[in-house]
């Protein structure tokens, strides 16, 4: 008698919501484009769809919100409070958000990394979980860059200058971290470390889940052709 064949387990992904300038967090200041790595996660879905992540220029992460992927149900992101702020402070954060269930943890920034940022990757790798650095909305910085010093604006060495900076304020705890600089746009998940980052992630998830993920990702190039 043949057995099934094996169902892989859902694969989360979490990443911890570090919107807008999260050295003021505790006020809650959001930037209104605030980049959401969920939605472009999920490339072909408009921002505004149902079941899209949530942004805005209210804090829209006070809770843990989970996001199956649309077109793969083995596939759920789990979008996280930002850690220091009154309702998730260090002492709790790791319990409140049941750090155990996630396969690993995408910590995002649009500015610098904060202590905060670098608290919770030192304690997440405690237990064994990877953690990635994501440095968003630097299409914004080289728009900046190209307005302010036409004469001088180099591509390369604005993104070389960027990824120092965030290394800089997370390798004193981590020597190894690495930072993945994207496009803040939906439309924009070719340009800067995207592949990298996706090659990165893949290459972290166990054989019996990296299938679930390849899938996805090979859905989403097909619903961009």
């Amino acid at each position: 008698m043949s057995s099934s064949p094996r169902v892989p387990p859902p694969v989360t992904i979490s990443r911890a919501s570090h919107v807008g300038a999260f050295d003021n967090a505790e006020t809650h200041s959001i930037n209104p484009n605030d980049f959401n790595l969920l939605n472009i996660s999920e490339a072909d879905k408009q921002a505004d769809d149902p079941g899209a992540a949530l942004t805005g220029v209210i804090e829209t992460t006070d809770c843990v919100q989970d996001y199956a992927h649309p077109e793969n149900p083995n596939l759920t992101f789990y979008d996280l409070p930002g850690v220091g702020t009154p309702n998730f402070p260090q002492a709790t954060y790791l319990e409140k958000v049941n750090y155990k269930q996630y396969d690993f943890f995408i910590i995002v920034s649009c500015k610098r990394f904060t202590e905060n940022d670098t608290w919770l990757a030192k304690e997440v790798k405690k237990h064994g979980k990877s953690v990635f650095f994501v440095r968003t909305h630097v299409d914004q910085d080289l728009a900046n860059e190209r307005r302010d010093r036409p004469s001088t604006y180099d591509e390369t060495k604005v993104l070389d200058r960027i990824r120092r900076n965030c290394l800089d304020s997370i390798q004193a705890t981590d020597a190894r971290a690495k930072v993945f600089v994207i496009c803040g746009l939906l439309s924009q998940t070719t340009k800067f470390d995207y592949g990298q980052m996706v090659e990165t992630l893949l290459r972290e998830y166990p054989p019996y889940k990296r299938q679930a993920m390849i899938l996805t990702m090979t859905m989403n190039c097909k619903g961009r052709a």
